[in-house]
């Protein structure tokens, strides 16, 4: 079997922005930082 660790990632969403933060097995949380909640600000695609 291989290695597996468990990610907990977390998203406080709010009209105005979008701040992510991860932690790997329960250790210390690290921001992503944050982002705008525009489809562009996401990074959001059409399937059209």
């Amino acid at each position: 079997m291989g290695n597996y660790s468990t990610a907990w990632v977390g998203l406080a969403v709010h009209k105005e922005s979008i701040t992510i933060a991860y932690a790997i097995d329960g250790g210390e949380i690290e921001s992503m930082g944050r982002i705008g909640t525009t489809p562009t600000e996401i990074g959001k695609r059409d399937s059209d």
